[in-house]
């Protein structure tokens, strides 16, 4: 075999070697997307059974229906009061040693923008068929910034301020549209089904955790 030869036999091994590493790789996010997904249909799973576990407890406790219709207006978001705060701080403390960017800095410490960034989202998206959901995710972005004080959640020590900007830095760079569709779901939720602290926070906070076990796995 000539010089020329071996280096040619050399070239067609690296390339084969750089496809087959392209190829893992594309593997390797097909199946991290695939588990995300699944996660969130399960949590989402779980979340209903517990929702339907609680109006029963809570019927037969109060007996009154009126108790229980607003249980579910509100979409039982008060089921976590005071259960998710420590582990918001694991989360928090996690985020910022480990995933800190300027961008992520720069979101941060300007929540007006973030609240603008996401207003502009919900407008030009387009995977969306219902105008009203629309609507309560653009009020929702309203209730942010005129009634601000229901922004804290004082059961969980949460505030919108500090986690939606955590979770929009994760939704501005999201392709998947079915995690898009329901970031904005949860969003249209908070004015739509309780617009208390614990619903605003909550609701954020299942995003937010979905992305945080991603990470620490």
């Amino acid at each position: 075999m000539t010089p020329l030869q071996r280096r040619i036999q050399q070239i067609r091994k690296r390339r084969i070697a750089q496809q087959q590493l392209r190829k893992k790789r594309q593997q390797q996010q097909r199946l991290k997307k695939k588990k995300l997904e699944q996660k969130i249909r399960n949590q989402r799973k779980i979340q209903k059974q517990k929702q339907k576990q609680l109006n029963i407890e809570k019927k037969k406790v109060h007996n009154k229906k009126q108790n229980v219709n607003n249980k579910q207006k509100l979409g039982d978001t008060h089921f976590y009061d005071g259960k998710i705060k420590e582990q918001y701080k694991v989360y928090r403390n996690y985020d910022e040693k480990n995933c800190v960017t300027f961008d992520y800095i720069f979101l941060l410490f300007n929540y007006n923008i973030v609240l603008d960034e996401i207003s502009q989202f919900i407008q030009n998206y387009n995977g969306l068929n219902s105008t009203k959901l629309k609507k309560d995710a653009i009020k929702t972005i309203q209730l942010f910034k005129t009634k601000d004080k229901q922004n804290y959640d004082p059961k969980n020590d949460i505030h919108v301020n500090d986690i939606l900007p955590r979770v929009w830095r994760f939704i501005k760079n999201e392709n998947d549209e079915f995690i898009k569709r329901l970031f904005l779901e949860q969003i249209a939720d908070i004015s739509a089904k309780g617009a208390c602290s614990q619903g605003r926070t909550t609701r954020l906070y299942q995003i937010y955790a979905l992305y945080m076990d991603n990470l620490m796995v």
